[in-house]
């Protein structure tokens, strides 16, 4: 019998479920310039990631991108300052 959490919608489909479907924090970065993060993990799932700004002056939020395990950001419309969580699911 599978464990997690279900959750489902008005028409009785599933919209959640984390026995198939979980995520999996790969690391937890503090970025401020252009930069790239590579790790095999990438290969485990389907990569995923999240942008925290810390200086809210600038709201600006870094390009991102993802080939080759690897994970890229760089300077898009301004400066950024931020967390930059990343993971698989």
């Amino acid at each position: 019998m599978p464990q997690g959490l279900q959750v489902w919608d008005g028409q009785g489909a599933i919209v959640s479920d984390t026995s198939t479907i979980a995520g999996r924090v790969i690391a937890v970065l503090s970025i401020s310039q252009p930069g790239s993060y590579a790790s095999s993990e990438f290969s485990t799932g389907t990569p995923t990631w999240l942008f925290q700004p810390t200086n809210y002056v600038s709201l600006y939020a870094p390009n991102i991108t993802y080939g080759n395990n690897t994970l890229t950001w760089s300077t898009g419309n301004g400066s950024f300052e931020g967390l930059l969580l990343i993971g698989v699911r």
